[in-house]
């Protein structure tokens, strides 16, 4: 909730490595504290690792992989820039075939549209909140602290909305909340995109962030508790991992993908760039709009 801000604050206070530093020991106290927990947790007696859990171990590696050599790829100078990052995405979308359950890529109807759809959303409002402080600070000379909370605000709908979905769950039909809270989340590129062309004022990106954020909150619990519903029970495991999975792997090649628009492209890249979050967020809400009215899918993974 006040990453952004306590972001911007570091950057005027001291210098902006300190947020890395800061990151990477979190993450290795979090780290420590997760195998920790981990080794307490007692196996049932018929737990044992099977073969597919380590081909998919061996496969996420890979994914990582592409996505290190996507994001390296992006930050150099042509043709590189283009090829690197070109064979980031093919390798990407290989290991995503047998990561992912069948039909993810392809948006089939049930939970591998779900799946699909949490990773389409969280990449589309992810490159929404990056963009924003380096836009502020280096196009409108807004202070880093001030650019931050304008993106950190956002949190507070996201409050807003899971207190919300947790009231409305059990009275509320999911594709209703589904429908509202993907609206919700397109105005946050929306809003971006219209200060960034200059025919907005800045305080809207606080407005559209809440209003995104409100969005979040009440999608994120909805795709997850209905992707359960419809997927195995004793696959429960496989696909919510593969709800982060999804995420994280569409959010990175998005993120690399964006990223080098901006670099590469001499006028309006931050218009063009916004332009192009707009599009995946409306893709998101088609998506969104017949996602839950879905035959269970096949257990098997594969696309």
């Amino acid at each position: 909730m006040v990453g952004p801000l306590a972001a911007g604050t570091l950057v005027e206070v001291a210098h902006w490595r300190w947020v890395f530093l800061i990151v990477a020991l979190f993450s290795s106290v979090a780290l420590i504290g997760l195998l920790r927990t981990v080794r307490h947790i007692p196996r049932p007696a018929e737990a044992h690792p099977t073969a597919a859990i380590g081909r998919r171990g061996w496969w996420a590696v890979v994914a990582a992989a592409a996505l290190l050599v996507l994001h390296i790829g992006s930050g150099q100078p042509m043709p590189h820039a283009a090829i690197w990052p070109t064979i980031g995405v093919v390798a990407l979308i290989a290991v995503a075939v047998r990561l992912l359950p069948r039909g993810t890529l392809r948006g089939a109807a049930g939970a591998p549209r779900l799946i699909g759809l949490r990773g389409i959303l969280g990449a589309a409002v992810a490159a929404t909140d990056v963009y924003i402080p380096l836009y502020l600070q280096a196009e409108q000379g807004v202070r880093p602290a001030v650019a931050g909370f304008l993106v950190a605000v956002g949190a507070i709908g996201w409050l807003i909305g899971a207190i919300a979905q947790g009231r409305l769950e059990s009275r509320a039909d999911p594709r209703t909340l589904l429908r509202y809270a993907f609206i919700l989340a397109l105005v946050g590129p929306i809003g971006a995109t219209a200060v960034i062309a200059g025919s907005a004022p800045i305080w809207l990106i606080a407005v559209s962030s809440i209003a995104t954020g409100a969005g979040m909150g009440i999608a994120y619990p909805v795709v997850t508790s209905t992707t359960l519903q419809l997927s195995p029970p004793d696959q429960h495991g496989f696909y919510s991992s593969s709800l982060q999975a999804a995420e994280s792997m569409a959010t990175s090649a998005f993120l690399a993908a964006t990223g080098l628009m901006l670099t590469t492209l001499s006028t309006n890249s931050y218009t063009l760039t916004y332009a192009l979050i707009v599009t995946l967020a409306v893709l998101a809400v088609l998506l969104g709009w017949r996602a839950v009215d879905l035959p269970r899918p096949s257990p098997r993974s594969g696309q």
